[in-house]
């Protein structure tokens, strides 16, 4: 009962907190949520002034949760039901990992939560999103795993070509994934365990030379999709027939040739039908096998700098060497960019950036998706049904306004996520 008591003013909480912020201004300009000196003060200490620093408070959301007593009384919860119910060994195995995991995560000490949006210009929203927890409990490994607690400029926007329409960039310290599995698997006090994931270690060494290849790494893993504006591939009726012919790149940050090295010798002992190339004075190796696709598919392999890349193919290699080389335009010239980034730090540790071209090349095959509700030809291979919402409820019309820019930047209280956007419904 108590806890039920616990949720029930928690989430009522929540609510009027909610509909506070959400409230708008009053007509002297003053909002009334943070203008009375009157107020009253909470008898518990939370985060609320630390949290809502990094928030916009006149916008039409504004919502904050304390979450430290959320996170114990859920922890004593976990607790209470792992030592009542009857486990097999594997299975408290699993609950002894996962509740290592958790503990050592960080999760637990988030102590709290905020959002809030504004509309900055017609159809243009600002969103943030602040998770704090406190500076002297910053040592949780999902802290470490998801990068530096500096922000920086991003390097991939300078490989990044104009038509680019999706990117995604994310900065993920693998070493310490991988340094975190035995101690897991040490807080089972199962020995068969222990010695699986020792021998699990050892292969990976054998065949992946770690670690020496995950110290190698810069830690930032990027995936970027263009749209040429020029050429076009035909596809059938059913999925909305001509579209602009795709690109696809990954680009792994590098601080030496330890990787590369690794993948060239792997190709090289397989026999990969590819050939050495100097594309706009870069050494590259582009594969020669004929492409199943309707559009030019010729993986190509190179490195600009400290960047280690796998572009779709040679003439998007030439662009992504050409826009770093600064001979052609670069996303960051586009009006788009530069509406959606207006008065954003882009100073950030993970990104995403979504232009309205993307939807709007696809729309198409989404409209013939939801028209067939489901009859689509056999040699198309996509199942309805297995789709987890109502497809039919989708509207290409609206999707194909969307655009979406978002930088989440760490530091030493948590993370604070900001993204500006128009028709994010």
């Amino acid at each position: 009962m108590k806890i039920k008591k616990i949720l029930i003013i928690t989430i009522s909480t929540c609510l009027a907190i909610a509909f506070t912020g959400c409230s708008k201004r009053e007509k002297n300009g003053e909002n009334n949520s943070f203008a009375s000196s009157d107020a009253p003060k909470s008898a518990v200490p939370n985060s609320f002034d630390k949290v809502t620093a990094n928030l916009d408070k006149s916008g039409d959301m504004f919502i904050y949760l304390s979450t430290e007593q959320i996170i114990s009384t859920a922890d004593q919860y976990l607790n209470d039901i792992t030592q009542s119910i009857e486990t097999t060994e594997s299975i408290n195995d699993i609950i002894k990992a996962g509740k290592t995991a958790l503990n050592q995560s960080g999760i637990m000490e988030i102590s709290g939560i905020g959002m809030s949006r504004v509309e900055i210009e017609p159809n243009l929203f600002r969103q943030k999103i602040a998770v704090h927890h406190e500076e002297s409990k910053s040592d949780g490994k999902i802290w470490s795993i998801l990068g530096s607690k500096e922000p920086r400029q991003l390097e991939l926007f300078k490989l990044l070509p104009e038509d680019t329409v999706l990117a995604i960039s994310n900065e993920f310290n693998a070493k310490v994934l991988f340094d975190w599995f035995p101690e897991l698997a040490s807080a089972t006090d199962n020995p068969e365990i222990e010695e699986q994931v020792k021998v699990a270690m050892s292969i990976a060494s054998l065949m992946l030379q770690t670690p020496a290849s995950l110290d190698s790494l810069g830690n930032q893993f990027s995936l970027f999709i263009t749209l040429d504006k020029k050429e076009k591939t035909y596809l059938p009726p059913e999925l909305g027939g001509e579209i602009p012919n795709p690109g696809l790149a990954i680009v792994i940050k590098i601080l030496n040739d330890k990787v590369p090295d690794m993948i060239f010798q792997a190709l090289e002992a397989q026999g990969a039908p590819m050939e050495e190339q100097t594309i706009n004075g870069t050494k590259s190796l582009v594969f020669t096998e004929a492409s199943p696709f309707p559009f030019p598919v010729s993986p190509t392999i190179f490195k600009l700098d400290n960047h280690f890349i796998l572009a779709s193919s040679e003439e998007l290699a030439k662009n992504i060497i050409s826009t770093h080389q600064g001979n052609t335009p670069r996303l960051t010239s586009t009006e788009e960019y530069k509406q959606l980034s207006k008065g954003l730090n882009t100073e950030a540790n993970h990104m995403l950036y979504l232009g309205k071209r993307f939807a709007k090349s696809l729309a198409p095959a989404i409209k013939s998706v939801i028209e067939s509700a489901g009859d689509l030809p056999p040699e198309i291979p996509i199942d309805i049904n297995s789709i987890p919402f109502d497809i039919t409820k989708l509207n290409p019309e609206e999707m194909i306004k969307l655009r979406l820019l978002a930088f989440i930047k760490n530091n030493k209280n948590g993370m604070i996520i900001e993204s500006q956007s128009s028709n994010l419904n």
